[in-house]
């Protein structure tokens, strides 16, 4: 399948932010040929902690700086293995210090028209639930793309959480 197809099938598909699939939503990725595998939820990236900085993963510190894209690692950790095509996950922004929106998509891919959460200054934590798909790779790979925007103001920054409920293949 390709690229535009997984993408295509992963966007009709709907994630509670519980963590579970509805039924249609499994049988739309089946007749795509995905298939979704339900993960304990499991922290993946929090800017906030050293300890996610391990190894070749580097999904910990320093904050997100508004502007750069920054590439964060998922395969390999949170039993998401390396054919996994895209992941469904919980994305959290805490303590932002300028109103402006998280986009997340595959690493190496196109910049998305969509955001997948948006918040407010000062807002002190938020969260969305998304089906993202991620980069072909094996991992170590950073095959996930996030990036912080707002007005152009720079020097604003918050911190990232992204926790892992499943992944499809």
């Amino acid at each position: 399948m390709s690229k535009a197809g997984i993408a295509r099938s992963l966007v009709i598909l709907s994630v509670a932010a519980a963590g579970f699939v509805t039924r249609e939503a499994q049988a739309q990725a089946q007749a795509q040929g995905l298939q979704f595998f339900a993960v304990t939820p499991c922290r993946a990236a929090d800017t906030r902690l050293a300890s996610y900085n391990s190894g070749a993963f580097l999904n910990g510190p320093p904050n997100m700086q508004a502007g750069p894209v920054r590439a964060y690692f998922v395969k390999g950790k949170c039993g998401v293995p390396d054919t996994a095509q895209a992941v469904s996950l919980n994305a959290a922004i805490l303590n932002p210090t300028a109103t402006g929106f998280l986009s997340l998509w595959p690493a190496g891919g196109v910049f998305p028209v969509v955001s997948t959460i948006n918040f407010l200054q000062g807002e002190p934590g938020l969260a969305n639930g998304a089906i993202v798909p991620l980069k072909a790779c094996a991992s170590p790979c950073a095959d996930l793309n996030v990036v912080y925007g707002n007005d152009g103001t720079p020097g604003k920054f918050l911190d990232f959480v992204l926790d892992v409920t499943g992944y499809f293949q």
